[in-house]
């Protein structure tokens, strides 16, 4: 997992609280530790003993926070996450008392990291996501230096982990989408080790998609990057990972090699679960090569690394191996009863991966909430009805019990009274029981409610963390503003932007549907977009459409069913250099307003005084499957100083309102960008949710909206 390694050192000399000698050595030994984590195991623990003893010693609230992080990093990479996570907990702790947001923000990604290690999903995804959050709030603060340069680091930790979650749990796509933006951030900062930590994550993520050209890929770039570096850490898993794909012309003996290299480097640290790991991967490719004496020693060894550290989950994968080995030898009883162990042990260790398969559940639930409501709508109703008719029959039944009672009376007295208490005790226990029933009944109906409710916060949060945030678009079109209004809590439209060295791409975009299903579709497709520019290379705005389609249709492919979705899009990349903006679009135009000069070949246009609105229309097809699909069409505008671009959504015009309830329509909404041409984009984008909030006034929102104005030039 990444940590901020360095984070002690560039914070360390603004929160001295003493100069005394201890806490002067304490803050030493924390340096030693950072330098000597991966390449000295037991140097690493000493300094983070000691570091620790003293932090208690001076009683320094700081110290003890950064004290009980390095504790828990080292107790992290030998595979003691329990113990670590105790660490990382009493940092937390120490980090509030003394009011270091990054250092809060820091203690949530740690903790969530052991989450997963501890395979909690659910747990450490919601620590990743309380990191993202905490790192967010700080970067919309005005800061700057050191606190700056930490905050964007732990945001870009944050979407890395939360993409080692979604692997962890085989969604791939959302994983391959948060790695994605994980990259972004650590090209722009030039933290190598960093990148490398992507670009395996990367590899790994292509691999289980079997894309292996580009798991090779980024495989390699990793692996020499770690090697350029000095990383052993990292060099060692991507050797062994690479070492153990499949069909990709590696050859046996190079396998081992790779192997051999990652063992050894792993002994040296002391990561006892990756030797135990790395050991099992090299006895399975070499069963029937290497010497047997040898390869029971690696056995054995094995053996007891699982012994000692109660490494259940290597059980099966042992015993497997094992009896490969015993059958190589003629021992064959004893090759079959390692056999029976293993399909024993698989089992139950599948049958574990189902219990802890927690996290999947929760995000699979957003997918089933609209089904779930409509099944509970039914339930609500037919206990209703069931309780209607529970009252007509106690009418009913009290008829007879009136009647009988008179007959009791004519006949005796004394009998009426004893059979009357009986009926009544009995009457009241039932309908106490009933009472019960509806009470639990509808208990569990809220607690359902709550639960569907959460879910679909949950998804709001995670689609928040795909969408590019305001400080990033404003920092390279500070002329600019984004109308987002989602119809429901998640939306189906979405925004995208990417900045590559003399080129600004910008686009909105409109999914299939809105709400859970729009949003779902929504992530696939800037998925597709992030691969298309970062994996593919492409700047061109009709070349990554032609690749986007082609990857939202390869996505949609896999399943049972032939999958209509996509969207519309409308796509624009800014050449600083030539000053051009190149467009296309799915669907969806873009509007161009220029007060003067050379006229745009346009497909329309709408003059307002000296303001002329340009309109230049996307390809009749959308991203994704269609039966008259061709390649999409590019549009180059030459650029003039004060020309204002607006892209957007189907939302904003077709919103039902006003005084008759008609759509708002697209002349509306052309008179009104030229009416407010002169006020600056802050303006208008608040003046457009304005005049939209005052044309549906009592009328339901029936789309999501999405409206992104720019001007390239002086405001």
């Amino acid at each position: 997992m990444k940590q901020l390694f360095f984070f002690c050192l560039l914070i360390l000399p603004s929160f001295v609280y003493s100069q005394d000698k201890d806490s002067i050595l304490a803050e030493r030994y924390f340096i030693l530790f950072v330098q000597n984590e991966y390449g000295d195991s037991l140097k690493a623990r000493n300094y983070a003993d000691s570091g620790l003893y003293l932090a208690k010693k001076v009683n320094s609230t700081y110290l003890l926070a950064i004290a009980y992080q390095m504790k828990g990093w080292f107790l992290q990479n030998t595979s003691q996450f329990k113990e670590a996570q105790e660490s990382f907990f009493n940092s937390l702790e120490n980090f509030k008392k003394v009011g270091s947001k990054q250092g809060v923000a820091d203690a949530y990604g740690n903790i969530g990291n052991t989450y997963l290690d501890l395979n909690d999903y659910y747990k450490s995804l919601d620590y990743q996501l309380l990191s993202l959050e905490k790192n967010e709030k700080i970067l919309s603060g005005e800061v700057e230096g050191n606190i700056l340069a930490d905050a964007i680091e732990g945001k870009t930790i944050a979407l890395h982990n939360i993409s080692s979650i979604y692997f962890a749990v085989k969604l791939y796509r959302l994983a391959l989408n948060y790695e994605f933006r994980s990259l972004e951030y650590e090209t722009a900062s030039g933290h190598t080790i960093d990148l490398a930590i992507s670009y395996n994550a990367l590899a790994r993520i292509h691999n289980s998609l079997n894309q292996r050209d580009s798991a090779v890929y980024y495989f390699k770039k990793a692996i020499e990057i770690y090697k350029v570096d000095d990383y052993p850490y990292g060099y060692s898993g991507t050797l062994q990972s690479y070492a153990m794909m499949d069909s990709i012309g590696l050859t046996k003996s190079h396998r081992n090699r790779m192997l051999t290299e990652a063992l050894r480097i792993r002994k040296e640290i002391g990561d006892i679960d990756a030797e135990a790991r790395i050991l099992l991967d090299a006895a399975s490719l070499q069963v029937n090569t290497l010497p047997s004496d040898s390869l029971k020693k690696m056995l054995d060894r094995v053996d007891l690394l699982i012994k000692q550290n109660n490494f259940e989950n290597l059980i099966w994968k042992y015993h497997d191996v094992l009896s490969n080995y015993y059958m190589r030898i003629g021992l064959h009883k004893k090759a079959f009863e390692s056999l029976t162990i293993s399909i024993e042990q698989k089992a139950l260790k599948e049958k574990k991966e189902e219990r802890q398969d927690l996290a999947t559940r929760e995000i699979r639930k957003q997918i089933e909430t609209k089904s779930f409501n409509d099944s509970l709508t039914v339930q609500n109703a037919f206990a209703t009805e069931r309780l209607a008719h529970e009252k007509e029959l106690s009418k009913k039944q009290n008829v007879i019990y009136l009647s009988v009672i008179g007959f009791i009376v004519l006949a005796s007295s004394l009998l009426f009274f004893i059979q009357a208490n009986k009926r009544r005790k009995r009457l009241n226990s039932v309908l106490t029981t009933k009472n019960d029933l509806i009470k639990q009944q509808k208990e569990i109906v809220d607690e359902k409610n709550k639960s569907i409710s959460d879910s679909i916060n949950y998804a709001r949060r995670l689609q928040s963390a795909i969408l590019p945030t305001a400080e990033v678009i404003k920092g390279h079109l500070p002329n600019s503003f984004i109308l987002y209004l989602p119809k429901d809590v998640v939306s189906g439209d979405f925004y995208w932007f990417h900045k590559k060295n003399n080129l600004t791409m910008i686009a909105a975009a409109d999914c299939t549907g809105h709400g859970v299903p729009g949003a779902l579709v929504s992530v696939v497709c800037s998925g597709a977009l992030n691969r298309s520019v970062k994996e593919f290379g492409l700047t061109s705005p009709a070349d990554i459409l032609n690749k986007t389609r082609e990857l939202v249709i390869d996505t949609f492919k896999s399943e049972d069913d032939k999958v209509e979705d996509g969207m519309d899009i409308s796509l624009c990349v800014f050449d600083e250099k030539s000053k051009e903006l190149s467009f296309a679009g799915a669907n969806n135009p873009v509007w161009i307003i220029r007060k003067e000069g050379e006229k745009i070949i346009a497909d329309s246009e709408l003059t307002e005084g000296e303001n002329i609105l340009y309109e230049i229309k996307g390809d009749k097809q959308p991203i994704g499957h269609f039966d008259y699909g061709k390649d999409f069409s590019e549009r180059v505008v030459a650029l003039q100083e004060n020309d204002a671009f607006y892209l957007f959504t189907d939302g904003y015009a077709d919103q039902f309102g006003g005084e008759k309830n008609k759509k708002f329509k697209s002349a509306q909404l052309k008179k009104a960008l030229l009416e407010m041409n002169t006020l600056n984009f802050e303006q208008q984008g608040e003046k457009l949710h304005t005049i939209f909030n005052n044309w549906k006034e009592g009328t339901e929102q029936i789309d999501d909206v999405c409206v992104i104005g720019f001007r390239i030039g002086k405001n």
